[in-house]
């Protein structure tokens, strides 16, 4: 297994995801996955397996997005595996990406839903 770390502790947008690569097959591969994925912005650890055909990656959602890895991916020529289990969960991780990214955007709001300052006498 071969890791990378840009360890930044702050875990609330961080997301780990888990990519099966039927292509990945030698240390080379895997040193050319890992360095192009860990060179973009918002991605603090990448782990590939050779045996297992596995790529890890934890990222930050404010930065980065699934897709993202995958495109560049697709691009060097290492796509991730298209079963209709795969697609399911991929776009599972879209939708929980999306609402954690409104969140992130959503106003702060009063506690209770009620204006700060206002009180009873």
């Amino acid at each position: 297994m071969v890791e990378n770390r840009n360890i930044d502790n702050d875990g609330d947008w961080e997301v780990n995801r888990g990519l099966y690569v039927p292509v990945l097959n030698s240390t080379e591969d895997v040193d050319r996955i890992v360095d192009a994925v860990a060179n973009m912005d918002g991605v603090i650890h990448v782990a590939a397996d050779v045996t297992g055909h596995n790529l890890t990656v934890r990222y930050d959602l404010r930065k980065r997005r699934l897709d993202d890895v995958v495109g560049i991916l697709v691009k060097l020529g290492y796509p991730p595996k298209e079963s209709w289990w795969f697609r399911i969960r991929r776009s599972w991780y879209r939708f929980t990406e999306s609402n954690m990214s409104d969140y992130a955007k959503a106003p702060i709001s009063a506690c209770c839903n009620k204006p700060p300052g206002h009180t009873k006498h």
